[in-house]
């Protein structure tokens, strides 16, 4: 036999008992289940799914007023095309989209929520799994934004002497869209928190539209008549992250940027110290910060 040859039979020797001893694959990566839990979960990721390390002691209140800067514009109305004139209003139904008290110029519907927190005031168990009523009366949305709690059953009710779909679409989320007889009723409940609310429609009635914003905590508040909120005993000694919202807001999906309050995704972070009574006091959002047209 040959050099040549004794030295390839070497090599292919070689080369099989290499390859024998390597049967047993490389390491692989093991699957990140709860990350990718987190990730389906929250709407932007772990981040905003997973609640805040705990931390400090006690709890406090933030308040305040949100208030239009500039000429409102007239409120409009919502034409009806003569459906239903024994419920719907044959002239339109107002316009609920922007509402700025005509006095005090506080603008009605926007949401402040607590994007995460570490703890949660043991006072809330009372109400965790309490019904949240949302009515149509005259072929309209009595509620045009809600919050609620995850926990909580949405009580759809239909007080009008006409039928009405209430047609809810939650991302990620199983939905609802049931058919009311005139003064029935049907309970729904969201099995995820959203970070944007969820809009609401009747496609009976096409004008009529609302706002339901699900959340795993209580810290959420909804503007009144004058614009004034209130959310009550939030974890103090950490840095809260809150999100403001308006339907008409003309930030990234209807985040309300408010000048010297808010950042460019309509966020402030404020924190509380024990028994403080955080008053922001009136705070002017500018028209050019609202999609008017």
């Amino acid at each position: 036999m040959s050099r040549t040859s004794r030295f390839c039979l070497f090599s292919l020797a070689s080369l099989s008992l290499w390859v024998g001893c390597s049967r047993t694959p490389f390491p692989q990566p093991a699957p990140q289940l709860e990350a990718v839990a987190n990730l389906r979960k929250g709407g932007e990721g772990a981040a905003v799914a997973t609640e805040a390390a705990a931390t400090g002691t006690g709890w406090g209140t933030i308040v305040g007023k949100l208030a239009f800067e500039g000429d409102a514009p007239a409120p409009r109305m919502l034409p009806t095309g003569g459906k239903d004139p024994t419920a719907c209003h044959p002239e339109g139904v107002l316009d609920d989209s922007l509402v700025v008290d005509s006095g005090s110029k506080g603008i009605k519907n926007i949401v402040i929520y607590a994007r995460k927190v570490g703890r949660v005031n043991e006072e809330y168990e009372a109400t965790a799994v309490e019904p949240v009523v949302f009515d149509q009366k005259n072929c309209q949305f009595l509620s045009h934004v809600v919050a609620l709690r995850t926990s909580q059953p949405l009580d759809i009710k239909n007080s009008d002497p006409v039928a009405h779909n209430t047609s809810i679409t939650p991302p990620a989320d199983k939905g609802t869209n049931p058919l009311l007889p005139a003064g029935k009723e049907e309970s729904f409940k969201f099995g995820r928190q959203q970070n944007v609310p969820v809009p609401v429609t009747c496609s009976i009635h096409p004008w009529m539209k609302s706002y339901i914003l699900p959340r795993e905590n209580p810290y959420f508040a909804v503007t009144d008549a004058q614009g004034a909120f209130k959310i009550d005993k939030l974890p103090a000694g950490e840095e809260i992250d809150f999100q403001v919202w308006h339907e008409r807001g003309n930030g990234s999906q209807g985040a309300l940027v408010i000048p010297g309050l808010t950042d460019g995704q309509g966020r402030f972070k404020k924190k509380l110290e024990p028994d403080q009574e955080l008053d922001l006091g009136a705070v002017n959002v500018p028209a050019g910060n609202f999609k008017l047209n």
